[in-house]
This record gives structure tokens, sequence and C-alpha cells, in this order.
């Protein structure tokens, strides 16, 4: 492949790494604004995360290593795809906040839930239609429950355990 060909290889794959920069940030910045301080946070294991983090480091000393290689810019492309790996959330990650809660990439705030229940360790809920569930602490259960009763009160379930 020649030198001209690989840099431009190089460069749409950077696009497309700050697009997905771009769209975590954004991603990110929702959810969090919707679920407000933090009462609890779970993030899934990052076992895989690990995994191809290393990979990404391999990659990265072999690039800066090549002689024949744009080291600089592949080197900021993988740095940057290194980045979008930490930094993209989970599809199990989930949070309970002061305002809201968020599951995966997703946020609503309180008064936004379409249906709730406090039940065990967990706050259910409908998201888009489909039941799930964040952790909630027992000592923070009171806490949530409250906010939930002056926010969201039409919004609980009628379903008892």
């Amino acid at each position: 492949m020649e030198r001209a060909d690989l840099q431009f290889w190089l460069f749409v794959a950077q696009t497309l790494v700050s697009w997905g920069l771009l769209v975590v940030f954004v991603a990110w910045t929702t959810r969090e604004s919707k679920v407000g301080p933090l009462l609890h946070r779970v993030r899934e294991p990052r076992t895989y995360r690990t995994a191809l983090l290393a990979v990404h480091t391999g990659l990265f000393v072999v690039t800066v290593a090549a002689d024949e290689f744009p080291s600089a810019l592949g080197g900021l492309t993988l740095a940057m795809a290194a980045l979008l790996t930490v930094l993209a959330p989970g599809t199990d990650d989930q949070a309970c906040g002061e305002n809201g809660v968020s599951r995966g990439w997703f946020g609503l705030r309180y008064d936004e839930l379409e249906e709730w229940r406090l039940s065990g360790q967990h706050l259910r809920f409908r998201m888009f239609g489909e039941w799930t569930a964040v952790e909630v602490p027992s000592e923070k259960r009171g806490r949530v429950r409250a906010i939930l009763a002056r926010v969201a009160r039409d919004a609980e379930s009628r379903y008892r355990e």
C-alpha cells in the first residue's frame, strides 16, 4: 500500500473515531444531565474493554516504532480509539440520581418514566416500552421513593409483589 493511500485511510479512521467520540460526549452529557447528582452507580464488568485496550496499546507501540508508517497520525488515531473504548458507556451500566435514572446509553428524568416500581434492591421502570431496572441500595431507597412520590406519583405501577 502506498504511503498516500495509508495516510488517506488513517484520516478516514481518525474521522470515524472523532465522530464516535462526539456521539459518546453528547450521549454522556445528555444522560448525566437527566440523572443529576449521583445516588448510586453500577458499571458493567470491563473485561472485554481491558482486552481491547491491550490490543490498542500493542498496535500503538508497533505503529510508533515502525519507520515507514505515518506514526504521528497512526498513533493519534489509536490513542483516540482507546479513549473511545474507555469512555463509551456499557449496555449494562446503570445509575440512579437525584433527578433520574440511566441504563446503558440512555437516561430519563423521574418525571419522564412511563411506569415504575421500587421493589427489593431495584427501581424497576419502563424505558422505551421495555421493563428494566437499576440497583438502589437499601440506605437510598427512602430518598428515591420520596423523590418518585413527589415527581412521578401517577406513574407508579399498580403491580404489587
